[in-house]
């Protein structure tokens, strides 16, 4: 199996991804359904998982297919937890009928697995309204790892900063184990931007006026 994840690795270094390729299933062999589980479940323990007297609203904005969301879903259902919403989409036309069907038998008008095709960038989600946005080689990946592009990564932040109830986490890669992740960006800058924007947006403060 490490002999197959370093191979995985070699394949996709240094190059962009391709959707109609196979780096899904890839990624899943890297990080499986069953690591997504245990991880969720060492965020339970560390209390960053709102506990299980409270509602739960997790997105996933670019899921693609959602075998880790619902792996996750399938496991948060053994609790008793009052409500369950978890939302998960992406921009590419997938077509998770399999992992649905998977996940109908434990729906009911309190535990809501739901998928969508959707932009990651302007995702049709009320202020304030998630726990927990799983972001795990989603689209804050794609912005670093292809694109490059600081303006759009800040953006995303910036969002997803205004989806997330107070006290809400976004759940991202280690972004220590991608070599190419901060490749020809300025990461001080970067940092700084994101400073800049909250101020900005949500405390009304023009930190430029400060300088």
């Amino acid at each position: 199996m490490e002999r197959v994840k370093e191979g995985i690795t070699k394949k996709y270094t240094g190059k962009l991804y391709t959707p109609a390729g196979s780096w899904k299933e890839d990624s899943d062999i890297l990080f499986t359904p069953n690591d997504a589980v245990y991880v969720w479940r060492l965020l339970h323990k560390a209390g960053i998982i709102p506990n299980t007297q409270k509602d739960l609203v997790f997105i996933s904005p670019s899921a693609n297919q959602p075998t880790q969301e619902a792996a996750i879903w399938l496991d948060e259902r053994k609790r008793d937890r009052p409500r369950t919403t978890f939302l998960a989409g992406d921009l590419l036309q997938t077509n998770p009928y399999c992992l649905m069907q998977a996940v109908q038998p434990l729906q009911n008008e309190n535990h809501k697995f739901a998928y969508f095709r959707w932009d990651a960038e302007y995702l049709p989600v009320a202020p304030n309204s998630a726990d927990i946005i799983w972001d795990r080689k989603g689209w804050i990946w794609h912005c670093v790892n292809d694109l490059k592009d600081k303006t759009r990564l800040r953006n995303t932040f910036d969002a997803y900063w205004n989806i997330l109830k107070p006290g809400g986490s976004l759940v991202l890669d280690n972004m220590n184990q991608y070599a190419d992740y901060f490749r020809n960006l300025n990461f001080f800058d970067f940092i700084i931007g994101i400073f800049k924007s909250i101020c900005a947006n949500h405390f009304g403060v023009n930190m430029d006026e400060h300088e």
